[in-house]
């Protein structure tokens, strides 16, 4: 992750990075919190890649999971953080509000082409990744950016980035840990291309580079 940060702000001044939430990457957020100094923060903008519809403050948030773990303990300019509008007029995801157009007409204002710099991914043993869930009706396709879709998890309304939008990203890493993805991991190696059963089989970075991090247990259990 530094080296691409480094990479892409010394050939375009910034790095846009979108981060997962979940308990995966705790631990990586709390080796880049103390780990890195020479981390190019201060031009780094950082974008969630789904969030749950509950109040920002909420501990189910990821955006406070981010906080909590990252965010806290690093100087990235507070105008770089760019959290889900999930909670706007006292509501949580009405699709009135508007909140998944606002976040995509943000991401195409500031990200050049809405290609992220480096996505990061887990994946749910469903297949799942990001908030696109197996037979999910949007976000699978088509050509909005974000999408408000429904987990078979609490909370269950949740705001995510697309998979079109994710593979247009520059590079896409999964991180994937635990005995308990195992299984699905090793199914997923052999289906091929079939988002709609195996949403995760549906990233395909069109011109990027997809790279799977795996621990031991996750790999060989």
């Amino acid at each position: 992750i530094e080296a691409a940060a480094v990479q892409a702000v010394r050939h375009f001044g910034k790095f846009h990075l979108a981060l997962s939430g979940g308990s995966s990457p705790i631990a990586l957020f709390q080796q880049l919190a103390t780990g890195h100094y020479s981390f190019p923060w201060a031009h780094t903008h950082l974008w969630l890649v789904d969030e749950r519809c509950v109040p920002l403050s909420d501990p189910d948030s990821n955006f406070q999971g981010l906080q909590a773990h990252l965010l806290q303990h690093v100087r990235v300019p507070y105008y770089n953080i760019h959290p889900m509008p999930v909670h706007l007029h006292q509501r949580l995801c009405a699709e009135e509000d508007q909140g998944a157009q606002t976040y995509a007409s943000e991401i195409s204002a500031l990200v050049a082409n809405s290609s992220f710099d480096l996505v990061l991914l887990g994946m749910g043993t469903d297949g799942h990744t990001a908030s696109l869930f197996p037979q999910s009706p949007t976000g699978l396709d088509g050509d909005q950016l974000v999408v408000l879709t429904e987990s078979p998890f609490r909370p269950h309304q949740r705001m995510s980035l697309s998979l079109p939008l994710i593979n247009r990203a520059k590079k896409v890493a999964v991180l994937v840990m635990g005995r308990t993805k195992r299984e699905i991991t090793t199914l997923v190696s052999r289906v091929g291309h079939e988002p709609k059963k195996w949403p995760i089989s549906g990233v395909v970075p069109l011109s990027g580079q997809l790279v799977w991090y795996m621990d031991y247990e996750a790999f060989l259990g």
